[in-house]
This record gives C-alpha cells, sequence and structure tokens, in this order.
C-alpha cells in the first residue's frame, strides 16, 4: 500500500476534523469515522498523537455516567446543608465584655460562652484585632489568644493592668434565655482565671481586676465616653446604683464627656465629703450635684457648692434647708460670682439676732432694770436646826405664863408649827396659850 505524503496527510487530518460530508454529522459517526480512519495505519506519523488522543478520549467518556451522579450528589447536599444553616437561629448575644489594658476591646458572648464578635474601643484595639481571628472561639481560649497578643506586642508589663467590665444583656433576650445570677458569677470567674492563668503562666506582675456591672451603668458609661479603667474606682467608692444615676446626670444635663472624665475623681472626693459629714443618703447627694451641675456645667465651683453645703450642715440647718439655701443663692446670682456672699447673709442676720438677744439678757451681777425686788423669804430667815437662836425681842407678857418654844420651823417630834402634836392637846384658834394653860 502506498504512503501518503505529509501534504496528503495534512490535507486528511483536516478534513477529518472538520467533517463536511453530510453522511457523518452526527457525533457518533465522527467518533467511530475517526477511530477507523486511524486504525487503518494511513497516517503513520500522526498515530501516536491520535493514539494518546483516542485513549484519554474513551477513559472520559466512560466516566461521565460516575462523575455526573456524583456531582449531582455532593450538589443535593451542599444545598440540604445551605438550607440547613439558613433555618438555623443566630447565636443571641446573652453577655458582653470588655476588656482594657490600652488598648480596649469589646467581646460580645452567647450563651455558650463562645465571642459572636470582637469589637475594637479605640486605634489599638482594632488594629489588635485584625490580626487575631476570635470569632467563634470559646471565650477562655479567645481571652488567652488575645492576651498572647498582648504580650507579644510589649503592653503587658509591671504599669499596667487589665479592667474587665462584664455586664449580662437584657434587652431582647427572651427570660429563659437570661444568665441567671450562678451563670454569671460562673461566667465572671472564668473570665478571671482565664487572665490570671496566663499571667502566672508567663510570670508577668500584671494586676487583673474584674467587675460585674449592670447593663444600665454600662450603657451611662458608654454615653460619658468612659472605659472600664476610667470608672471603675468611681464605682466602687459610689456604688452601682448612685454611680449609674451620677453618669447618667452627665447625659441628662449635656455635660461634656471629656470635662465630666477629666473631673470624675474631683466628683468622688466631693461625694466622699459629704458622706463624711453625715450627708449619706442617695437622694441627698443627688440633689446637692443636680443644683451643681445645673448651676455650673463646667464643674469649676463643684467643690465650693458641696463644701456649702456641709458648712449649712454642720452648723445646725436640716439637710432640706441647707439645700434651700444653696439654690436660693444660685438662683440670685446665676455667675456664681458671689455664690459664698450670698450665703453668709442668712448667717449674719442670725449673729446679729443672736446678739441682740444677748444684750437683752440680764448680766449675772447685774439686777435687772425696772423690777421689782422679790420679797422677803420668812423660810430662809428661820435658823436651821442646831444653830444658836437669835436673841426674841422681849415682850409685854409674863415669861413665866408662855410655854417653852419649840425650834422654829419645827413642832415636837419633828411637826410642823400648827400641826397636832401627839401627847399634847391643840390649842384652838384665837385663844391665847396661857389661858389655855389655865383651863
Amino acid at each position: 500500500m502506498k504512503k501518503t505524503s505529509d501534504a496528503d496527510n495534512k490535507k486528511l487530518y483536516a478534513m477529518l476534523e472538520n467533517l463536511e460530508l453530510p453522511e457523518v454529522q452526527m457525533p457518533a459517526h465522527q467518533r467511530r469515522l475517526r477511530e477507523n480512519l486511524l486504525a487503518s495505519g494511513c497516517l503513520e506519523t500522526e498515530g501516536a498523537i491520535f493514539s494518546g488522543h483516542a485513549k484519554f478520549s474513551a477513559w472520559i467518556n466512560k466516566m461521565k455516567p460516575k462523575t455526573w451522579k456524583l456531582a449531582a450528589s455532593l450538589a443535593v447536599v451542599l444545598i440540604a446543608v445551605g438550607v440547613y444553616m439558613t433555618s438555623l437561629p443566630a447565636p443571641r448575644a446573652v453577655a458582653s465584655l470588655t476588656l482594657q489594658v490600652n488598648p480596649a476591646l469589646t467581646l460580645t458572648l452567647s450563651g455558650r460562652n463562645t465571642v459572636i464578635d470582637a469589637e475594637g474601643l479605640d486605634a489599638q484595639g482594632e488594629a489588635l484585632l485584625a490580626r487575631l481571628d476570635v470569632a467563634g472561639k470559646e471565650m477562655q481560649k479567645a481571652l488567652r489568644t488575645i492576651s498572647g497578643a498582648l504580650h507579644e506586642a510589649g503592653l503587658l508589663g509591671p504599669e499596667r493592668r487589665m479592667v474587665v467590665a462584664l455586664y449580662a444583656i437584657v434587652e431582647g433576650v427572651p427570660l429563659q434565655e437570661r444568665l441567671t445570677v450562678p451563670k454569671m458569677y460562673a461566667l465572671t470567674e472564668n473570665v478571671r482565671q482565664a487572665l490570671l492563668g496566663y499571667t502566672v503562666e508567663q510570670g508577668l506582675p500584671v494586676e487583673v481586676k474584674v467587675y460585674e456591672i449592670t447593663a444600665e451603668l454600662a450603657a451611662a458609661a458608654h454615653a460619658a465616653d468612659l472605659l472600664p479603667a476610667d470608672y471603675a474606682d468611681f464605682m466602687i467608692a459610689a456604688g452601682y446604683p448612685l454611680a449609674k444615676e451620677l453618669l447618667n446626670l452627665q447625659k441628662e444635663l449635656g455635660i461634656d464627656p471629656a470635662l465630666f472624665k477629666e473631673e470624675l475623681d474631683t466628683i468622688e472626693a466631693a461625694m466622699l465629703d459629704l458622706r463624711e459629714a453625715g450627708i449619706e443618703a442617695q437622694p441627698d447627694i443627688l440633689a446637692v450635684f443636680r443644683r451643681a451641675f445645673a448651676a455650673d456645667p463646667k464643674l469649676e465651683e463643684l467643690t465650693a457648692i458641696t463644701a456649702a453645703m456641709i458648712d449649712l450642715v454642720e452648723e445646725g440647718l436640716s439637710k432640706e434647708e441647707a439645700l434651700v439655701r444653696i439654690q436660693a443663692a444660685i438662683k440670685a446670682d446665676p455667675s456664681l460670682q458671689r455664690f459664698d456672699e450670698l450665703l453668709e447673709v442668712p448667717g449674719k442676720e442670725k449673729e446679729e439676732a443672736d446678739e441682740a438677744a444677748e444684750a437683752d439678757r440680764p448680766k449675772p451681777d447685774k439686777p435687772e432694770k425696772d423690777k421689782p425686788e422679790p420679797p422677803d423669804n420668812p423660810e430662809a430667815d428661820k435658823p436651821r436646826p442646831g444653830e444658836p437662836q437669835p436673841d426674841k425681842p422681849k415682850s409685854d407678857k409674863p415669861e413665866a405664863d408662855e410655854p417653852e418654844a419649840d425650834v422654829p420651823g419645827e413642832g415636837a417630834d419633828g411637826a410642823e408649827p400648827g400641826e397636832p402634836q401627839p401627847g399634847r392637846p391643840q390649842i384652838p384658834d384665837g385663844v391665847p396659850s396661857h389661858e389655855a394653860d389655865e383651863e
């Protein structure tokens, strides 16, 4: 059999690829014709290529049914998983944890103590969380991961402290899913142990403080732009209810958050001074600070106003009277330029009234003017028993007929004059004594 030239082979190869003949338009006819031509040996130079291509095509054709079945099964499984995952409710946030070391960040926790979300509260916190993946991790593992990153960054030195504020989320959480008191206590201890455990293992002299607060206090602190390290000491000194109300006053009266944060130590000191002076009830302390904040939004005269309250109470005024006087002084001069002067006016009037009353009072050594002397007291002139008797003036009556005189002021056997004496008849009134003796 005569071999074909290369030109003929290329021409025939082109024809086989195009297959323009009407009788071989079906794919099955194409494949069968190609296989027959290749098997005839007329294309010896290209035989190896067409042989490998045929084997590969045969393997593909053989695997297609199995591959399609597997792909269809996987597609069904993936669709089912997707539908199931979308039907599941998202984990509900039941607690919030704010950690401050500078940087500061907040972790939102689910009922299973897993991290749902993490948010940086400052630039350092955002940069830290950008390098970490703590979402979905168990809370203790997430805290250890964060502690490790802080340690590597050199932020856990002796001068630092880790302050954590933890509170239960109530709003939007069904009653049966809220954290109970025992669960909240357990969560607080787990947080403390996670942080303390890492610092002890690494030998880091870092102070760890974990505080359990209320959602209301957390909201008030957030409105005042305060972080846990800013208000932790103030919260302990004031107590949760009073601290929350004082922080709410900042928002209610529109005090600048930065100024309020700067003067927080002054507010704490003034509050402690009021308590030391006996003004301990929460309504009384809030009344003083409300008037002080409202009259002085710049908090420049805060100490003066609280000190005035203390002074007025120590002078003897009731807390209500002292508050009324302070309110009157503020109303008379809202600029507070004459605050001390206005407070002293009632005090001066009282002092002048006391001096006038003292002037009208008689002195001990001087008799009172225009006042008659008291009559002589005859009882005071009577001698006491045992003292010598004063000389009596002589009487015109004979002394022998007169009975023996008793000690003035006393009768026989200690009886008073005019009373009947035992063993002696009583002398009727109007009868002289000597006549009675004669009878």
